[in-house]
């Protein structure tokens, strides 16, 4: 009990501090990088928030669960992930 707003939280903590960073130093494009990554989950999340008022120019995804099969769940998690961000 008591740990349902973490995620909400720890989300918004980030989104905050990236836009702060990201406006002080006026770079073409948010360089992403997530290490661990799993299911990409809280990845979209954050990205999705910070794609309204950044550019984002690159996403760098490093997991080895990525190196699988692609019908795992990672794999799939993967796909999908890149076909939302490419337009």
């Amino acid at each position: 009990a008591g740990s349902e707003t973490v995620r909400s939280d720890f989300l918004k903590f980030c989104y905050k501090h990236i836009e702060e960073h990201f406006i002080k130093c006026k770079d073409d494009g948010l360089v992403y990088c997530s290490l661990g990554c799993g299911c990409l989950y809280f990845d979209w999340e954050l990205l999705n928030l910070l794609n309204e008022r950044l550019s984002i120019a690159q996403v760098w995804l490093v997991d080895p669960a990525f190196r699988g099969t692609s019908d795992s769940a990672e794999a799939r998690a993967l796909t999908a992930f890149g076909r939302w961000f490419s337009g």
